[in-house]
């Protein structure tokens, strides 16, 4: 057999070695970049996935499922025991309620536990404290809680007096809080990365009626919407949830004492 017919089929092997390896080289560098990208992500609190989808003013359907108008104000504890929350916001006469009805704006419930969703569970009601009516109360009753339930997030968005706020709470600590009610009432700790890419404004204490502090279009009043988009960044939008899935259990109402 000639020489050559047998170096042909040598140096195409060794082609295709080659070939190969600069597709596992690739295959291994590009998952590397993908887990490096993760772990950034859920270091500063942001999900993988940043659904920035126009908000609705009322129950809507998509794809087969309902989504909710969020409650004016809910808490997002890092949680899978909603045994545990129960006991420490002192929920009182627990009686099971579907997340659709504990959800929605129109809830009339007291407090409303979900059961847990992702890792968070969610918490809604009437009688949750506002930073509008007493920031102190606020600010005390969600450190309490934190001290108890480690992480502890909360919500506020009033669309109708364009009243806002959220905070973020670990182990009794505040990380970063803002709530707006005409004027600035609660600013602590620094922006998070997710505010500053949201666009959000927070004016200190005493600015919101400096002349020529804002620009047109950077009224602190424009947060009232991006809220739930900070929520999902920060751990979970209640808008979202699927309530027409079949969830495990349900979530629990009832009343509570804040005292």
């Amino acid at each position: 057999m000639p020489e050559g017919n047998i170096v042909i089929p040598e140096l195409a092997a060794w082609l295709l070695l080659a070939v190969l390896a600069i597709v596992l080289l690739l295959v291994f560098t590009f998952t590397a970049l993908v887990l490096h990208v993760s772990r950034r992500r859920r270091l500063e609190g942001a999900p993988l996935l940043d659904r920035r989808e126009p908000r609705r003013p009322h129950t809507f359907s998509r794809a087969n499922r309902t989504y909710l108008e969020l409650p004016t104000r809910w808490l997002a504890i890092r949680s899978t025991e909603p045994e545990a929350v129960q006991r420490a916001v002192g929920l009182a006469d627990p009686t099971p309620c579907s997340l659709a009805d504990g959800l929605t704006a129109t809830s009339e419930h007291a407090l409303f536990i979900s059961p847990p969703i992702r890792g968070w569970i969610i918490v809604t009601g009437t009688r949750l404290p506002d930073p509008a009516e007493d920031v102190d109360e606020c600010f005390l009753w969600l450190r309490n809680l934190s001290e108890r339930l480690g992480g502890v997030q909360f919500f506020g968005a009033n669309r109708a007096l364009s009243i806002h706020a959220w905070a973020r709470l670990l182990s009794g600590e505040v990380f970063r809080a803002y709530a707006w009610a005409g004027s600035t009432i609660w600013n602590q700790g620094e922006m998070t990365r997710a505010e500053r890419d949201l666009g959000m404004r927070c004016p200190g204490y005493g600015e919101d009626d400096v002349d020529g502090l804002l620009c047109p279009g950077d009224d602190p009043m424009s947060n009232t919407d991006k809220v739930p988009l900070l929520a999902a960044r920060w751990s979970i939008d209640p808008a979202r949830i699927d309530t027409d899935r079949q969830w495990p259990r349900p979530g629990m109402a009832g009343d509570f004492s804040r005292q």
